[in-house]
């Protein structure tokens, strides 16, 4: 069955004035338009193609990558609005639809919104909802303080950046100098703290505990071979912007990653920064 709002792995049947037709396993045939033909199409040719609904409502594919696919959150800009919703830009020809019940405020044409796609079971069309939080799922499992997780970064809240964890959990990264730079929709690596009573998690920008310093430091090492003399003009009394600006560390973790180096006589420490030992 082709999967609409989803990849689907497709085997090219014939061509019609209309363009190619692809089918699936159980001989299921969707249409690929001329707009998007390219040149290496031949009978029996595999793709991965996206499947949606065109204007007329009829399952169409296409060789581009939406921004978002079916069952996951995105961060879209609004391109247009009606009298029932709004029109989000998801990078195909046919915008992805945001129903007013599915917003919970007025939203201007030209800003961006961060969404959850999926497909409405009354009409069977695919649709935005801003109302993300209902999508999200409980952890029913202890994590490891220390796990490493991809997110996205969801919204903005007084304590910190709420991220979605693999495309399903909710974790918060507290605001901090280190944090500050985070928007929504920005892809991130997050490390967990601790895990809460009430399940969720507590996040970091950085790896924690000794892989933080292990990681650091071989960072920081790294960082210093490149350097032709060995030298980073930064040290323990260089503010928290500056060491960010050459190592993409916190302070914190900076300060550590040089004792770790200090310790282990790979380093000294200067008057205006920190040189490696040959």
């Amino acid at each position: 069955m082709i999967g609409l709002g989803l990849y689907n792995e497709l085997q090219a049947s014939h061509k019609t004035p209309q363009g190619w037709y692809f089918t699936d396993e159980e001989g299921t045939e969707v249409l690929l338009p001329n707009a998007e033909i390219t040149p290496d199409l031949e009978q029996g040719v595999t793709k991965s193609l996206f499947c949606y609904l065109d204007h007329e409502e009829r399952p169409v594919l296409s060789l581009k990558k939406p921004k978002v696919i079916r069952d996951h959150f995105g961060f879209l800009k609004i391109a247009d609005r009606s009298k029932n919703g709004y029109f989000l830009d998801w990078g195909l020809q046919k915008q992805l639809f945001l129903p007013y019940r599915e917003s919970s405020e007025d939203l201007e044409v030209g800003s961006s919104v961060f969404i959850f796609c999926y497909l409405d079971e009354l009409s069977g069309r695919l649709v935005a909802s801003k109302r993300w939080k209902r999508f999200i799922e409980a952890i029913t499992e202890p994590i490891t303080p220390g796990t490493s997780f991809q997110a996205i970064v969801a919204s903005r809240s007084d304590l910190g950046f709420e991220c979605i964890l693999e495309g399903k959990w909710l974790g918060l990264v507290y605001h901090d100098r280190d944090s500050a730079h985070l928007r929504r929709g920005d892809e991130i690596t997050v490390y967990v703290i601790r895990q809460r009573e009430d399940l969720k998690v507590d996040l970091s920008l950085y790896p924690v505990g000794l892989k933080a310093l292990e990681e650091g430091a071989m960072s920081l090492l790294k960082l210093l071979e490149a350097e032709p003399k060995g030298f980073l003009p930064i040290h323990d009394k260089s503010s928290p912007d500056q060491i960010y600006a050459l190592t993409q560390m916190s302070k914190k973790l900076f300060k550590k990653a040089v004792g770790g180096l200090l310790k282990s006589k790979k380093i000294s420490i200067e008057e205006t920064g920190i040189r490696l030992l040959q």
